[in-house]
């Protein structure tokens, strides 16, 4: 968007507004409920992440453990592979947005 927001936070910002959810939302497909724990736990981790002079910066093995430790959590290796997998799509899309300039 032109004010640098996402077309996701326009709409939703839409709705907060009008209190009337906008149609392009209510046809976003639905995270399957197998994979919701799994984002949870991404975003959890996201939440936590640091930012160097550069923005921000990519979640470590270091990061996972600590994480594990404090919520008393256990991720199977293919969990921590789709979190690190999530956090490489995040760190593209931050790195394309950089390089666009927005």
């Amino acid at each position: 968007m032109a004010d640098g927001s996402t077309k996701l936070e326009a709409l939703t910002a839409i709705w907060t507004r009008t209190k009337r959810q906008p149609e392009e939302l209510a046809n976003l497909p639905r995270l399957p409920r197998q994979g919701r724990a799994l984002w949870a736990d991404f975003l959890d981790l996201h939440l936590t992440r640091r930012s160097g002079l550069n923005g921000p910066e990519r979640l470590s093995f270091a990061d996972l453990q600590a994480w594990q430790i404090v919520t008393a959590s256990t991720l199977a290796p293919w969990e921590i592979r789709a979190i690190l997998a999530l956090d490489r799509v995040y760190m593209a899309t931050v790195a394309d947005a950089a390089s666009r300039g927005a």
